[in-house]
């Protein structure tokens, strides 16, 4: 669980992405091709996305979540490019275990727009 501080970082960053990168198509029908985006090369010299990718980070480190960057010169089958990001399906998905969430935990479709309501404080009012 994050705190609230950690909460407000959180999406605070993630709506600076969402202003900031194009919104892939992909995204209109909640993503049912499974595509997956990877930042170009050129956005890790940009500090201000550096900046907030180590935001996220820290709050990745600091509740001991196991991650790592990945860098592919062939990601997968390329549906989707723009500036900054290119949507790919992987071409070989590995299972993943253990799982990232709780057992029977239901994931819905993947969707444009702030993830602001979601936050505990509006689940508490």
């Amino acid at each position: 669980m994050l705190s609230d501080s950690e909460e407000e970082l959180y999406f605070d960053v993630d709506d600076w992405f969402r202003s900031a990168l194009p919104v892939p198509p992909l995204y209109g029908d909640g993503n049912t091709l499974g595509a997956v985006t990877w930042f170009r090369d050129r956005v890790r010299a940009r500090t201000d996305f550096v900046e907030r990718l180590d935001a996220l980070r820290g709050l990745l480190f600091a509740h001991g979540v196991a991650h790592r960057e990945s860098v592919s010169d062939d990601p997968g089958r390329i549906v989707y490019e723009d500036d900054y990001q290119v949507g790919v399906v992987p071409r070989v998905r590995r299972p993943v275990d253990p799982l990232p969430f709780p057992p029977g935990t239901v994931l819905g479709p993947t969707t444009a727009g702030s993830k602001r309501h979601l936050a505990r404080r509006s689940a508490r009012s």
